[in-house]
């Protein structure tokens, strides 16, 4: 559910935000590489657009009563949310697990910021062959899944498109021996989780490069 040693980069500033051992490190504009947390237990980390915050995953313990879960979950995690100020302490944005009907969801990973930096996307565990996108507002702190069965995603930051979301979904398609075999489009949604339409067959960063420059 999510990737160690993640490196979220802008060539242009020099400035990016990495996993290391479950530290999360900022490298800054001037080569320096401070620790914006030293638990040992973070990954997943995402620069804002603006580069003054950073969101991340935090591991918190096995999943309690992992048998409410959709998915049997590793762990149970939180999102935290840090200034790219040294002096700055990161803060608790969101508690698992998430509620929702008998469901329990315990798994965060891949949170992305939105352009105004007013919410955080991200996924959980959803099924044992993809994963749910939700939505968390920061002035609320409350989770909303937006899009079931989602593979991967990526929010465009720029261009006429910003705001809007790229995100792949498993689907089904019938073949020619008449059989159902799975596969993953990649859909333009809004910042809601609605469908505006297919997005193409790339893969999902050059999607989001070609989406960010549409003026």
């Amino acid at each position: 559910m999510y990737r160690s040693c993640r490196d979220t980069r802008d060539r242009a500033l020099r400035q990016s935000v990495l996993d290391k051992n479950g530290r999360i490190t900022l490298r800054a504009k001037n080569g320096a590489l401070p620790d914006l947390t030293t638990t040992g237990l973070d990954y997943s980390p995402n620069l804002s657009g603006d580069k003054t915050l950073v969101v991340f995953g935090r591991k918190a313990g096995p999943a309690p009563d992992a048998a409410t879960s959709p998915y049997r979950p590793e762990f149970k995690s939180q999102l935290w949310i840090s200034s790219t100020s040294k002096a700055s302490r990161p803060s608790l944005l969101l508690d698992s697990p998430i509620t929702k009907g008998e469901k329990r969801y315990y798994m965060f990973s891949e949170p992305r910021f939105s352009p105004d930096n007013r919410a955080v996307y991200f996924v959980t565990e959803y099924s044992a062959t993809a994963g749910a996108l939700w939505r968390v507002n920061l002035s609320s702190t409350e989770a909303e899944l937006i899009k079931p069965n989602v593979i991967e995603f990526g929010v465009i930051l720029d261009g006429a498109l910003k705001g809007d979301i790229i995100a792949s979904k498993r689907a089904y398609k019938t073949a020619k021996d008449g059989l159902e075999y799975p596969w993953y489009p990649f859909f333009l949604l809004d910042p809601n989780g609605r469908e505006i339409r297919q997005g193409g067959d790339a893969h999902l960063a050059s999607l989001v490069r070609r989406y960010s420059s549409v003026k």
